[in-house]
């Protein structure tokens, strides 16, 4: 089965002096496993990270950064992997990758709308729970009102007690379950726009896909040439 997914974030690397910020986007495709590549750029904050494979490659991209300077293109065909530092081959390798992180960064910016909602959806699901729970406290203390009024006199001081805590227990029920109700209505809605964001979600992964298989395309034809020209360096 096909396992696409993208991560955007920031990194914080702690460096002999400062620390540096690093941004990451990185993207991992379960079905393509032979090819993977990099965009490791540095600025004097930190840099930015653009990487396409498996979680080796991205700690072997990571390897490759800690232990360089400057900005580079990091490539695996197979097992063989490659850098190139040339500035105009560093510069085609961006233009190449810059439809991918396009589509990577509207995909996060998606998916922290889902995120957002779905914490949203939390909080109601804690709200909802504390109402249920005080229905609950008063079902019982409904239920010992009940079982007391066995055996007394319906005008007594006791009986009229509890007559007017039963009246505010219901009162105080019946705006709860309104509570509750319009709760439930609104974790309706919710779930309905989260599965709307699902759907756009799911879109955009199929349009996407003809977007992903060209970049990798032209950055195998990039390997190709830049091993040709002599800027593609194995390492």
């Amino acid at each position: 089965m096909k396992a696409l997914w993208i991560v955007l974030g920031g990194l914080v690397m702690a460096g002999p002096a400062m620390a540096e910020n690093w941004s990451q986007t990185w993207t991992s495709n379960s079905e393509k496993q032979d090819f993977a590549y990099a965009l490791v750029e540095r600025t004097d904050e930190g840099g930015s990270l653009v990487i396409n494979g498996s979680e080796n490659d991205r700690n072997a991209v990571l390897k490759v950064r800690d232990r360089t300077d400057g900005t580079f293109v990091w490539i695996r065909n197979g097992k063989t992997r490659y850098v190139v530092r040339d500035a105009e081959s560093i510069a085609k390798a961006r233009e190449i990758l810059a439809p991918e992180l396009e589509l990577a960064k509207t995909s996060g910016e998606l998916g922290k709308l889902q995120g957002g909602l779905g914490y949203a959806q939390s909080k109601v699901g804690v709200e909802q729970g504390h109402i249920g729970v005080r229905q609950g406290q008063i079902g019982v203390r409904l239920a010992q009102i009940g079982l007391e009024r066995i055996g007394l006199e319906p005008k007594s001081s006791r009986a009229k007690e509890l007559d007017r805590e039963e009246e505010e227990l219901q009162e105080e029920m019946e705006q709860l379950n309104r509570a509750q109700e319009n709760l439930g209505e609104k974790q309706t809605r919710m779930g309905a726009d989260q599965s709307k964001l699902g759907e756009v979600q799911a879109k955009r992964a199929e349009d996407h896909a003809e977007v992903y298989a060209k970049v990798r395309t032209d950055m195998k034809h990039y390997l190709r040439d830049s091993i040709g020209n002599g800027t593609a360096r194995p390492i």
